[in-house]
């Protein structure tokens, strides 16, 4: 196999899996209809029985008006979250990341964007600390488009569908960021995490 370079850094797509997806979407509304059924049950059964005693049937209707509550606000965040993130795709090649809607590419991360970090004894692209058994997220200094500040960055991957292959992205960006960005200090860590060779 030949050694990537500068001149042959390969373009690498996200893959979507759209029946993961359709499962995960459809055992969601299985849920949320699951929930508004056993609502109303439970309030027909309330207001059915002959012997009413208000310390129960209370505490079944506040249950249920928390159920329903719950059930309103995961549709109205997930509205909010898919109106947010409208991208379809995203391609890491010679440039950086680009985000693909169905128009055409909406928003870039480049490499030139990525900056040292602040603090000189610290790393510019490092993982973040999530505790015990939580997940890691590869982080790193960019300036941001609309203030021109320094931030820290991270890829998105809230996409409409489940993204099969985000460590292959995440590991050619970091490999992207060896080539184009030789300049940055990776840690040791992210290396280790996605089984690439130090330069």
């Amino acid at each position: 196999m030949d050694t990537i370079n500068t001149d042959n850094f390969p373009a690498l797509s996200s893959r979507h899996s759209r029946g993961l997806t359709f499962f995960i979407k459809g055992f969601g509304w299985f849920f949320s209809v699951f929930i508004f059924v056993c609502a109303i049950v439970t309030a027909i059964m309330v207001f059915s029985k002959k012997s009413f005693t208000p310390g129960v049937e209370i505490l079944q209707i506040g249950i249920c008006l928390l159920l329903l509550l719950l059930f309103g606000w995961l549709i109205l965040f997930s509205l909010r979250k898919s109106q947010k993130n409208n991208f379809t795709r995203l391609v890491v090649d010679i440039n950086g990341i680009c985000y693909y809607n169905d128009t055409g590419c909406i928003k870039k991360m480049l490499f030139v964007d990525l900056k040292s970090g602040p603090d000189t004894d610290y790393y510019d692209v490092f993982l973040n600390d999530p505790g015990e058994d939580g997940p890691y997220y590869l982080l790193f200094y960019l300036i941001d488009s609309t203030t021109g500040k320094l931030k820290i960055g991270s890829v998105d991957f809230n996409t409409q569908t489940v993204i099969i292959n985000s460590n292959k992205i995440h590991r050619h960006f970091i490999k992207g960021i060896q080539l184009f960005r030789p300049d940055l200090r990776i840690a040791p860590g992210v290396l280790d995490l996605y089984r690439i060779e130090k330069n």
